[in-house]
């Protein structure tokens, strides 16, 4: 070997005992940081949202009121193992895939509930609508007229 080599050596092997090491367990301390960082902050929160989605789409039952993600609005008439069918309106259905609906808004209860609060007394029924009040059933205003035409203004031939 020559001595250039030899003092290439020592001073690679010299680094690495002083400071090479250290600088390495750093550098490996602040990527697992990083990863543990990354994971608190931005998968777990995505895991536990995906997991209530999937418990909220398990749990669906007839006449629950849902939005799907199209931002229809409708109420659940018939649920199949990937489809449900949601009434949006009087008489209007309409199959959507279940993985696409994002909100339950009211629940229904199931129909045998052994833990009801029921004692046997009949819930007051609802008010029936206040009539209209005079404001809103005020006339129409009285349809325009055209203007009258002055006297003389005839087109001349």
């Amino acid at each position: 070997m020559t001595v250039a080599t030899d003092t290439f050596l020592i001073a690679a092997g010299n680094a690495a005992a002083t400071g090479g090491g250290s600088q390495f367990l750093s550098t490996l301390l602040m990527i697992v940081a990083f990863i543990a960082i990354f994971y608190f902050l931005i998968m777990r929160p995505q895991q536990q949202q995906v997991k209530r989605h999937r418990e909220m789409i398990a749990n669906l039952r007839r006449g629950d009121e849902v939005v799907s993600g199209g931002g229809l609005i409708g109420k659940v008439t018939r649920l199949t193992d990937d489809e449900a069918t949601l009434e949006i309106s009087e008489g209007v259905r309409v199959k959507i895939v279940r993985a696409t609906i994002t909100q339950v808004r009211t629940r229904t209860e199931p129909a045998n509930d052994a833990g009801s609060d029921d004692d046997g007394e009949e819930k007051p029924a609802v008010k029936p609508a206040a009539k209209a009040t005079k404001a809103a059933t005020a006339r129409k205003p009285a349809a325009r007229k055209a203007p009258a035409k002055p006297a003389g203004d005839t087109p001349s031939e």
